[in-house]
């Protein structure tokens, strides 16, 4: 009889929208599915369903090595749920970009979690994530304690010179690091 849909109605419109994002989020995966380009969607994945339905395909897709979620404006919901997956699956990514995506420092600090036991986590971007210098102690947490991190990009996440000199002290104990992209971040003589 017309009115409001029910509950179980909503949750299912919602699954069906969600099941159809999650078709587009395949779409540009490579044929062999070992690699994910979905870069500058913000405008369809930055809401709660694109973010779940983006989540729903990293934990599915088991051979995935190269994640890019470039300017998707995950957000800190993105983060830690990009943070869940990593800890339920324990992927086999060598690469991860999520620069462009609002991560905050919160968000941040869940992917440096896990960041910090991926074995095979060799490329990492967090850049344009305007952080701070409240992000540099995560950052300098994955600097320190990523055991396979080769290369860092930290671009743009205005650190100024204060976030350099805590991202300057951890990469003193680093070992493994040997790119680390600090551009743009307003260091000034000291950083």
């Amino acid at each position: 009889m017309g009115g409001q849909p029910s509950k179980s109605q909503e949750d299912s419109a919602a699954e069906a929208r969600i099941a159809a994002k999650c078709q587009a989020v395949r779409a540009p995966l490579d044929p062999d599915h070992t690699r994910l380009q979905l870069v500058d969607e913000a405008y369809e994945y930055s809401l709660s369903e694109g973010i779940a339905a983006i989540f729903q395909v990293l934990r599915s897709e088991r051979d995935l090595i190269v994640i890019n979620l470039r300017g998707n404006n995950i957000g800190i919901v993105g983060a830690r749920m990009l943070a869940r997956v990593m800890a339920e699956t324990l992927p086999l990514w060598t690469e991860l970009n999520v620069a462009a995506n609002a991560l905050a420092t919160e968000g941040i600090w869940a992917l440096a979690e896990q960041v910090k036991i991926c074995s095979t986590l060799t490329d990492l971007d967090l850049s344009d994530n305007h952080v701070g210098a409240s992000g540099a102690r995560a950052f300098a947490d994955i600097i320190e304690f990523a055991p396979s991190l080769r290369r860092l990009g930290l671009a743009n996440t205005e650190l100024r010179a204060e976030g350099a000199e805590i991202v300057a002290a951890a990469l003193a104990r680093n070992t493994t690091l040997t790119s680390l992209n600090l551009a743009s971040n307003w260091l000034g003589d000291k950083g």
